[in-house]
């Protein structure tokens, strides 16, 4: 079956002039270039089901450097409890970014009956 985790991919930010592009617009484009974003992201960039792309980040590459001026981050998470993440990628670059779970300290203050 293999590992896999729901994707989602957005414009994070627009670094050129006028007009940025849609989403939309460059999905059509990427869909019908890369067929893990095929199976695993909708027409909006959306997680369309969760999808064992392991090629993604040469996928996303690619897009970047055909969108230069366009900060891309691709959200995942993954089948393992720890495996959420967003790559930032911009022309051929990209920058991994994982998370951290943080549990807060014990507060007696926040001790309350049980319902």
């Amino acid at each position: 079956m293999g590992y896999r985790t729901e994707y989602y991919l957005e414009i994070y930010k627009y670094m050129g002039e006028g007009t940025p592009p849609r989403i939309e617009d460059i999905m059509i484009d990427f869909q019908s270039q890369s067929e893990g974003a095929k199976y695993a992201l909708d027409e909006d960039g959306a997680c369309f089901r969760e999808w064992g792309w392991y090629n993604h980040e040469n996928d996303m590459i690619g897009l970047s450097t055909k969108y230069p001026e366009v900060v891309f981050r691709l959200s995942g998470f993954g089948d393992e409890r720890d495996d959420t993440w967003a790559d930032y990628y911009l022309n051929g670059k990209v920058q991994h970014c994982f998370a951290t779970l943080v549990m807060l300290p014990f507060d007696p203050d926040e001790l309350q009956e049980p319902k």
